[in-house]
């Protein structure tokens, strides 16, 4: 699970730890289920896009590929930029 602190900037990108929501929303917070369901209904598209913007992925990349350029390929990179484009959406 992922959440941004600003869901404009790809940077912002924090992993939340299922059994510790509290670490990242604060006391009081807990997952209590998730509900999973099949359907023959057809993928949605779009959905991504709208809630983080047209822009994103594009801002992501020129961010990543400023980092990489400062720590080279074997260099630790923040949480952020261990996410791929294909970790939100597939296809496009």
């Amino acid at each position: 699970m992922v959440t941004f602190t600003n869901p404009t900037d790809p940077s912002t990108a924090v992993e939340v730890e299922p059994e510790n929501l509290e670490a990242v929303f604060g006391k009081g917070y807990r997952l209590v289920s998730v509900r999973l369901g099949i359907t023959t209904e057809p993928l949605t598209t779009g959905s991504v896009e709208q809630a983080l913007g047209h822009e994103f992925f594009k801002i992501w990349r020129a961010q990543f590929d400023r980092l990489f350029k400062e720590i080279g390929p074997f260099g630790r990179f923040p949480f952020a930029f261990k996410l791929l484009k294909e970790d939100f959406i597939t296809g496009g």
